[in-house]
């Protein structure tokens, strides 16, 4: 090739030179008429008009379709035989794609999180909005988003999906799964008081510590989770045998693939219980020791407000073929992951959370919010150096009527909390979808469990 993409005046203009072994073929032109929303989702073509990433990737069998042929007999000379054999066989059309993804919130997320990237500076950032009675992915946004139509302008790290494919160790976010643990086991209840020092020390010798330094305080198991006390979990967890803490990290997802329909997506980490060390039997208690993607952590929110019943997210809705047929994507088994009635009770304590401890700076006017805060290390995206935050929240809404999980993250070689970082997105973003989907606001209120004694 000599040039592609030549526009047909130019080789018009080429052609009137009558210049030998020099010719021409036409060829076809994607458009994406939305830039580059949702572009980490729709992925692109190659030169050749294969699918190279995201959907057009993951569904190029079923976006590509056959082709056809013409079967004829000719004679020596390479003229038609009229009384020779012919078979035709017609081309079929490749079907089209339908995603659950709403293009109007996949906007406003795209939009809220590259201006919490750039307002705290950090690397990147993703945000993803699911149907917690679906599993459909609503919106899965990310910064520094392609535009399929113009790859030469983006970077290639930034062609694919980060919040399938990046890893980090979820911190405080996944005491959600301690919490359900020690409720649905029985070990404790919501109301189990503690005195909560500022340090730790576990049977095996290790020392624990909360984020900061205070005095002992008398909080109940509510109140360990509404304060995100890294001492008070690991007294939780003491009640917890470690292969249960395990089997509880697996049964809400951690350590394998969601199937979410989008190529390049990891497992996470979750080592096998023999592979514990000693310090990594208390860590995985509050969100260390074990890592996962932003999907991952989101589907553990979505399993809480679906009454404990896990459902695989997706992002594929339907297929839709040329004569008008429509087949919709069956949903995949749910898993009863915890009981509906320990579902209920984190959920409570969930928005103890917001209205009362770390998460306030998520509060949606109108709708009662339930979710977490977290601060976590991570790898630098670029080097794989350990020299990155995390700063995430994870939150449900109407807590009283869950219909959304929202999941927000930042990436950044600063300090960044959860609670002050990635809270206020969560807020814009959750409010805008509330209204756009035509959510009503909550009418009750909550029932506060004591956090103190």
């Amino acid at each position: 090739y000599i040039a592609r993409g030549a526009l047909p005046e130019t080789w018009n203009a080429i052609k009137a030179l009558r210049i030998a072994f020099i010719s021409a073929e036409e060829t076809s032109e994607r458009k994406y008429p939305n830039g580059n929303v949702a572009g980490n989702l729709l992925g692109f073509v190659n030169s050749e008009g294969v699918g190279s990433a995201g959907v057009e990737q993951s569904q190029e069998a079923q976006l590509r379709g056959t082709n056809g042929s013409y079967l004829l007999e000719q004679d020596p000379r390479g003229a038609l035989i009229p009384t020779g054999e012919k078979e035709r066989v017609e081309a079929v059309d490749g079907r089209d794609v339908e995603l659950t993804v709403k293009s109007d919130l996949q906007w406003k997320a795209q939009d809220a999180i590259e201006k919490a990237a750039r307002a705290y500076g950090a690397t990147y950032g993703n945000i993803v909005v699911s149907d917690t009675r679906t599993g459909q992915i609503l919106a899965l946004a990310e910064t520094s988003t392609v535009d399929p139509a113009d790859l030469a302008s983006s970077d290639p790290s930034n062609w694919g999906s980060r919040a399938i494919s990046n890893v980090f160790e979820p911190g405080s976010t996944a005491k959600v799964i301690t919490m359900a643990a020690a409720l649905e086991t029985g070990a404790w209840t919501p109301t189990s008081k503690f005195t909560v020092p500022d340090t730790y020390v576990t049977d095996n010798g290790q020392t624990i510590r909360d984020s900061h330094a205070h005095a002992p305080q008398p909080l109940t198991l509510a109140g360990v989770f509404a304060e995100s006390s890294n001492t008070g979990t690991v007294m939780i967890g003491e009640k917890i045998p470690m292969q249960v803490r395990y089997d509880y990290l697996s049964k809400f997802g951690f350590g394998q693939k969601t199937g979410v329909g989008l190529p390049g997506e990891s497992a996470g980490i979750l080592h096998p219980v023999e592979k514990w060390d000693g310090r990594t039997r208390w860590n995985v208690l509050f969100g260390q020791g074990v890592a996962v993607t932003a999907i991952q952590s989101n589907e553990v929110f979505a399993t809480i407000a679906n009454g404990g019943v896990r459902n695989t997210p997706r992002i594929i809705k339907g297929y839709r073929s040329e004569d008008g047929t429509y087949e919709a994507v069956k949903p995949a088994e749910t898993t009863q992951v915890v009981s509906e009635e320990t579902a209920d009770t984190v959920l409570q304590m969930m928005e103890t959370v917001v209205s009362d401890g770390t998460g306030k700076k998520a509060a949606v006017p109108g709708y009662r919010i339930a979710g977490k805060t977290g601060t976590a290390q991570a790898p630098n995206p670029l080097t794989g150096t350990y020299d990155h935050f995390v700063a995430s929240f994870n939150g449900i809404a109407p807590a009283d009527d869950p219909r959304i999980a929202v999941s927000v993250s930042l990436y950044s070689d600063k300090l960044l909390y959860g609670g002050e970082a990635a809270a206020p997105v969560f807020a814009d973003v959750t409010a805008f979808a509330l209204q756009h989907l035509g959510i009503e606001p909550s009418g009750s209120k909550a029932t506060k469990i004591p956090t103190e004694w």
